[in-house]
């Protein structure tokens, strides 16, 4: 049987009691009526820019989110101090403490890693990077880990050989992370993963429950987005909304009520980060954002 969200939850259900509660502690691909369980999160990346020089840090981010409204924060594990290695507890412990008291929840965090490079030190590093960046999502209470395939394809190196590479360090860190209690999620970033299919056949490779897919809607190229968005969807685990997609090559504005359609259809429960890119003043971009996917949640909610 493939892999997919749903599959494991028709699946669960055959179990004892105590066996299927880990497995819907998290957004359960049952479904859902009019967005029922759905939560905003903002994607730190927004705001890469400002944190990267300082003008802006985690704890102030939550801050943000209190103003306008985010349900959660998904803050990357490179806005950290100290990355790439692990932040220290006190700092954890603080920003933990802040996101909790202000009512923001840590919906996901991120490493940037590198699975199929030919140099096998550098898919050892990622790996060791994965692995920490779990433990740190432990300290933190943060559910979910964001992780990268790699690059593009190398000319020297075919893609069946490459995804076998691919799939022994998923297989290994979706273990470690099974052990920990931590979900991976497979981000489709339009480099070595650039279709549903491709991101489909790595992860029934794997066929880890603990491994899903990071849905990034701006990051189907080379297909009509919302198509490949229809395939992808059940073995998503968490999204990156974007700003814009792409329709025949042609990059357009993102038709959030369409998103939306689809997620109820399919009856996706949990987080929607978003996510905006560009130029511009990030705080009112992202604000922006989250007005119009208000706006077309309201609508979707309203109709009958």
């Amino acid at each position: 049987m493939k892999f997919s969200r749903r599959n494991l939850i028709k699946s669960a259900a055959t179990l004892p009691l105590v066996a299927v509660l880990p497995s819907i502690s998290f957004a359960s691909p049952m479904r859902s009526e009019n967005l029922k369980g759905i939560k905003l999160s903002l994607n730190a990346y927004s705001f890469n820019e400002w944190l990267r020089s300082g003008k802006i840090d985690l704890l102030e981010l939550i801050d943000y989110c209190v103003e306008v409204g985010f349900d959660a924060l998904d803050p990357t594990g490179y806005y950290f101090p100290e990355y790439p290695e692990a932040p220290t507890d006190s700092f954890l412990y603080e920003f933990k403490r802040k996101a909790y008291l202000n009512g923001v929840e840590i919906s996901g965090s991120g490493v940037r890693n590198d699975f199929t490079n030919q140099d096998p030190s550098v898919r050892d590093e990622g790996v060791t990077l994965v692995k920490r960046w779990i433990d740190v999502c432990v300290k933190m209470g943060c559910p979910l880990l964001r992780v990268f395939a790699g690059k593009e394809l190398e000319k020297s190196r075919s893609r069946k050989i490459t995804d076998g590479l691919l799939i022994g360090h998923l297989k290994e860190v979706s273990d470690y992370a099974s052990k920990k209690g931590i979900l991976l999620a497979l981000q489709n970033h339009n480099e070595y993963i650039k279709t549903a299919e491709q991101a489909i056949t790595i992860l029934n490779a794997v066929g880890s429950p603990w491994l899903g897919l990071h849905l990034d809607i701006g990051s189907f190229q080379e297909k009509e987005a919302y198509s490949e968005i229809e395939k992808a969807i059940p073995y998503a685990f968490t999204w990156q909304i974007k700003e814009e997609v792409y329709e025949n090559g042609k990059k357009v504005k993102t038709d959030l009520e369409r998103i939306l359609q689809i997620i109820n259809k399919h009856g996706y429960r949990g987080y929607l980060p978003l996510e905006t890119l560009g130029q511009g003043d990030p705080a009112e971009k992202v604000k922006k954002l989250i007005e119009e996917m208000r706006l077309a949640m309201e609508k979707l909610r309203d109709r009958k």
